[in-house]
């Protein structure tokens, strides 16, 4: 059973994390739903300020998918606090519920600003 949770650990370290951040829970659900079909990719998301910078905090992702209808000091927190968390997060505005241009969006995402894996084995 250790080993069942042990391969799932390290299946969902070797995805890519993206943070989704919107404040239309339905948007946000239809795209994390897309982020999610996707065997590489681990999407997350909040509708709210607060969780965001929690998540955040526990998991420094690498990209962060800032939905339309956020405020203008809702997005600057964001900036400030998660590239001092992480300078090397890559923040990105999505606007709309089209899967299709976020399909894009992350893929130029990813091709411009790969991630940069860490080896936890030892070797």
């Amino acid at each position: 059973m250790q080993q069942d949770e042990n391969n799932a650990q390290n299946q969902n370290m070797d995805k890519i994390q993206i943070l989704v951040i919107g404040r239309d829970p339905v948007v946000l659900q239809k795209l994390l739903r897309f982020i999610n079909e996707n065997p590489n990719w681990e999407g997350t998301g909040t509708v709210d300020d607060k969780t965001a910078h929690y998540l955040f905090e526990q998991t420094k992702y690498p990209y962060v998918v800032l939905v339309d209808q956020l405020s203008e000091p809702s997005l600057e927190s964001f900036q400030l606090e998660f590239e001092k968390l992480n300078p090397e997060v890559v923040l990105i505005r999505h606007y709309g519920d089209s899967t299709g241009l976020l399909a894009s969006e992350v893929y130029d995402l990813l091709k411009n600003h790969p991630v940069k894996m860490e080896n936890t084995e030892g070797g």
